[in-house]
């Protein structure tokens, strides 16, 4: 480079063959991707992703049809340093990778240490001993595994150990093997981020000595049952693997009905962007506008009675809105809050991972440390504490008030020292007026509660070790971790009647009258943190790819495997609705890869294709072959479907006003008979019999009495 570096700046600038009109080669930014080149090979400077673009790959990628591409050597050598590069990053991580799991078990050795996965393998190691599994099948003569569909390799191989076709004992190997029951739904196994295996399922499957299948929903009413079949049996291969079909089911009469009737399963499809694909931030708005019109719409109707489920106005907490991640929670829940609907988000994710959370670490760094000017100032722009940037400058440069401020701080410490953390915090928040302060804000009744629940861990935390400096250790490294355990899930802010906004994942095996699906829309399958890895099923074996020869095709692999577990998740949002479910599609950007588009346009698609393929295929089908699509489905079953195209501007939502829920207290009937006989009695002849009844202690008696106190016994 420092040799012919004009020549080889020359090669690049003259090439005529490149197409120039790309923002990367564009004059003024190949001069940026230059300087950077520059930066880095003279002056040792931080190596730039950009400067990947000047290698003979990329080149050849945005050739045009005539011209010249750079020719010069040293292209061709950038390009190898990247591979070897790569090759030396790929050998690092797998090195790692196993340092790390070496000293992680040698770590839990010394410490005597044992996680919940070292637990199920060294029970799979010792129900290999026949003493073992003997004992085991002497106690317990047959397995049943409910939900097996989530369940992975390891812990199916010890019931496989014990139970099942395996099992069978005796010298001649003819004695009856001890029965093994396998309970679940290949359709809702969609728990691979916990572990939990298809590929388990269906193995375990073809080695039963018996299937069978319920063939009745008794959940939804019918016409919505026989809509479901409709969308699953558009494509002769519905969940993308063939050893996984979708039997069509029956129904039963439902008991009630939401009026006014109307199909059950009610599509919307998203405006057309022209020729191109909608932009996915327009489609996320529109989507949220639309569930939100809707919801209000129905919930209005309720109020004035028009809208029932039998004789019962519609209620908020009658409707859910299943939605892929928590983000697009929030956003509907803020959308339903402008709109004056009551809704709450639920949500297995840790308290420690809140906005709440880390403000209450900044409050109480400040309280430990008042004389650190900074952690003051941090808890002073805190929501809690209500401070902005001038509002802080201000304070400071007011010497009274700001002594004042400190003083505060300081009284708070000796209190958390001296009485302990509730004490503390409860009277820091009376003085700094946070209840109304986050109350006031939006989302308030959700931010007090989380902070609510984590000031009973953080008391929970002082019950353990009163020393407030090691409580606040204890916090950060509650932040760090920001694990979801049963105590420290998020809680929710109201039991009050409102609209339920909570993920696919969360919403399985339970069951709402109302439910929405905005997001149908969404295909995308990969992620900024796939870039440099690929985990993927080969052989009944889990493979991690780091970036082998066959990186490319591990992480097709990895895209497909997540489409058909996304196949599965569209199948409990669509199946979680009683009497109406909404469900949002259209030509979004990367939405070919959506499982409602594989569904509903990829009918004509054989076999079992990779993503890529499958993507590329989709991907040509236009806002008229969606329309078609839709007009099938509803054309198959006219009684259970409907379908509207949406218009690209929606009309404002209104803000409404809710009929407020009767806060009266209802009392369950007392029909219990009150005993009429009184004496006095002592804990020893209690316990002396307890059917034996004792003398009256007249010695107590009169004391009792003159205290107005007596004992009523049964």
């Amino acid at each position: 480079w420092r040799e012919q570096q004009e020549a080889i700046v020359a090669d690049i600038s003259e090439a005529d063959g490149l197409k120039r009109e790309k923002k990367m080669f564009k004059a003024e930014d190949q001069a940026v991707l230059l300087e950077r080149l520059d930066a880095w090979l003279s002056d040792g400077q931080g190596l730039h992703a950009h400067i990947r673009r000047l290698t003979p790959g990329v080149f050849e990628k945005n050739r045009k049809q005539k011209g010249r591409l750079p020719q010069h050597g040293f292209w061709q050598e950038l390009a190898d340093w990247f591979e070897a590069a790569d090759s030396l990053l790929r050998d690092f991580r797998r090195l790692l990778i196993d340092d790390v799991r070496a000293a992680l078990a040698a770590h839990k050795r010394e410490r005597g240490l044992v996680s919940y996965q070292d637990l199920l393998a060294l029970l799979a190691q010792a129900v290999t001993d026949p003493r073992l599994a003997a004992a085991i099948r002497a106690r317990y003569s047959a397995a049943l595994i409910d939900e097996f569909q989530d369940t992975d390799p390891l812990q199916f191989r010890i019931f496989a150990t014990l139970f099942g076709p395996e099992s069978g004992v005796g010298g001649d190997g003819a004695a009856e093997a001890f029965p093994l029951y396998l309970v679940g739904d290949p359709k809702q196994a969609i728990y691979s981020f916990r572990g939990a295996d298809i590929f388990t399922y269906l193995r375990a499957r073809e080695s039963a000595a018996g299937r069978y299948t319920l063939g009745t929903n008794r959940r939804s009413v019918p016409a919505l049952v026989r809509a479901v079949n409709a969308v699953f049996t558009q494509h002769s291969n519905p969940f993308l693997f063939s050893d996984l079909r979708f039997p069509v089911v029956d129904a039963v009469p439902a008991a009630a009905a939401l009026t006014p009737s109307a199909p059950p399963l009610h599509c919307w499809l998203l405006p057309a962007a022209g020729d191109k694909p909608l932009d996915k931030g327009r489609a996320r708005e529109l989507s949220v506008q639309c569930t939100v019109a809707e919801i209000v719409r129905l919930l209005q109707g309720a109020a004035r009675g028009e809208v029932c489920i039998g004789e019962a106005p519609l209620r908020p907490g009658d409707i859910a809105v299943l939605v892929p991640r928590h983000a697009d929670g929030r956003a509907v829940t803020g959308a339903l809050a402008e709109a004056g609907v009551p809704a709450v988000i639920r949500s297995i994710d840790s308290v420690y991972a809140t906005r709440e959370a880390s403000d209450l670490l900044a409050v109480l760094e400040a309280v430990a440390a008042p004389g650190r000017e900074g952690a003051v100032k941090a808890a002073l722009l805190t929501p809690l504490w209500g401070g902005t940037v001038e509002s802080v400058h201000a304070a400071q440069e007011n010497e009274a008030g700001w002594s004042a401020l400190i003083g505060l701080l300081l009284a708070a410490r000796e209190r958390w020292q001296q009485q302990g953390f509730m004490p503390m915090w409860e009277q820091w928040q009376e003085e700094a007026g946070v209840l109304a302060r986050v109350l006031a804000a939006p989302g308030g009744e959700r931010r007090l509660t989380n902070l609510r629940h984590l000031a009973t861990l953080m008391q929970q935390q002082a019950d353990i070790d009163p020393v407030p400096e090691r409580q606040l250790a204890w916090l950060r490294e509650q932040l760090r971790e920001a694990a979801s355990t049963e105590d420290t899930q998020l809680r929710l802010e109201s039991d009050a009647a409102r609209v339920q906004v909570l993920t696919i994942h969360v919403s399985k095996g339970l069951e709402y009258p109302v439910v929405f699906c905005p997001f149908l829309w969404d295909g995308s399958l990969l992620h900024k943190s796939d870039s440099d890895r690929a985990e993927y099923r080969a052989g009944g074996e889990s493979r991690l790819d780091l970036g082998s020869a066959r990186f490319a095709q591990a992480k097709t692999r990895m895209a497909t495997e997540r489409l058909a577990e996304k196949l599965r998740v569209l199948y409990v949002a669509l199946t979680r609705a009683k009497y109406r479910c909404y469900a949002l599609w259209g030509r979004v950007k990367d939405s070919e890869l959506a499982p409602f588009s594989w569904l509903l346009l990829g009918g004509a698609t054989e076999g079992e294709p990779d993503a890529d393929v499958l993507g590329s295929e989709l991907k040509k089908k236009d806002y008229d072959a969606h329309v078609a699509a839709l007009e099938t489905l509803a054309a198959a079953v006219p009684e259970g479907v409907a379908w509207q195209a949406l218009d690209d501007e929606l009309p404002a939502v209104p803000a409404v006003t809710l009929p407020a829920p009767s806060s009266a207290p209802v009392l369950p009937p007392f029909s219990r008979r009150l005993a009429r006989r009184w004496r006095v009695s002592s804990f020893t002849g209690l316990a002396d019999s307890a059917h034996e009844q004792e003398s009256p202690d007249h010695d107590n008696s009169a004391a009792l009495a003159a205290l107005g106190a007596v004992a009523e016994l049964p």
